[in-house]
């Protein structure tokens, strides 16, 4: 008896010095986690990582960028584009017109410089992290005194385009930095060159993302232009149908409209470029 109580309590011995030396480890990868030891012996607090993934404005925008300023800042950074909007250009209405600037030859869209689709209002908006593009709608309008304004403000409710992660806000903490490359190498309907007709039309399958690029970003005070290249598969081509691709170059025209908007006229279809038709 007294053998075997001895061999239990030496085993229990073990078992709890065992204990404290993985609670000793542990403790001890713990604090090496936390601190680093710089060249001087001196420990270093662990950097926090900034909250809601928004890096600083240097580490976003280096030193490598190439930037043009007016109505948005804008800068590349090697394959990256970033818009830089000042936040009191937050909400208000731009005017998006889409042209077409290089076609493939046999496609009649009406030549280069033709617009592809409507001209389109928009807004930048803010929400949380996130900067949203929303489309704006006058096809139906109401006086904001009339009863009926709440009403016809639910009922044409804005689209929300596109949503963009925010990067980082600027030193200054006035504008908002976005990548903005997927707006122009994806297959965004309101800004593309093909309808869902010409699409059926042209056998076309799905954009190629790594043949769409943007070719050009130019910023002016009240007016931004982007060009940029979207490349399709497609199997019912009227040039060049041995290559089962057609790329098409895009003009986006992005401007600023006037805070007091202009009178609007009645419809003369020998006068006048832009048209709406509205529901009073």
């Amino acid at each position: 008896m007294k053998k075997n109580y001895k061999n239990t309590l030496r085993n229990a011995l073990m078992l709890c010095l065992g204990l404290i030396l993985i609670v000793a480890n542990d403790a001890t990868a713990q604090r090496k986690k936390k601190n680093r030891k710089n060249k001087k012996g001196q420990t270093t607090p662990q950097k926090k990582k900034p909250r809601g993934g928004i890096k600083p404005y240097d580490k976003v925008i280096t030193k490598a960028a190439k930037t043009d300023a007016g109505l948005f800042i804008y800068h590349k950074v090697k394959t990256k584009h970033y818009f830089e909007i000042p936040k009191q250009l937050l909400n208000k209405e731009m005017l998006i017109v889409s042209r077409i600037s290089g076609i493939t030859q046999g496609i009649s869209f009406g030549g280069a410089g033709m617009k592809s689709r409507p001209q389109q209002v928009v807004r930048w908006q803010k929400v949380d992290n996130t900067i949203l593009l929303r489309s704006v709608s006058y096809n139906s309008i109401a006086n904001e005194n009339d009863p009926i304004y709440k009403s016809v403000k639910s009922n044409n409710f804005e689209p929300i385009i596109m949503s963009f992660r925010l990067a980082t806000i600027s030193k200054d903490k006035q504008n908002y930095v976005i990548e903005v490359s997927k707006l122009f190498t994806g297959d965004v309907a309101m800004i593309g060159p093909l309808s869902s007709a010409q699409k059926r039309r042209f056998g076309v399958r799905r954009l190629d993302k790594s043949r769409s690029m943007i070719s050009g970003i130019k910023s002016y005070p009240k007016n931004i232009e982007v060009r940029h290249i979207l490349t399709y598969t497609a199997t019912k081509l009227p040039s060049n149908a041995i290559t089962g691709s057609l790329s098409l170059e895009m003009n986006q025209s992005m401007i600023l409209l006037p805070e007091k908007p202009m009178k609007p006229r009645y419809f003369d279809q020998r006068v006048g470029y832009f048209s709406v038709r509205q529901t009073l």
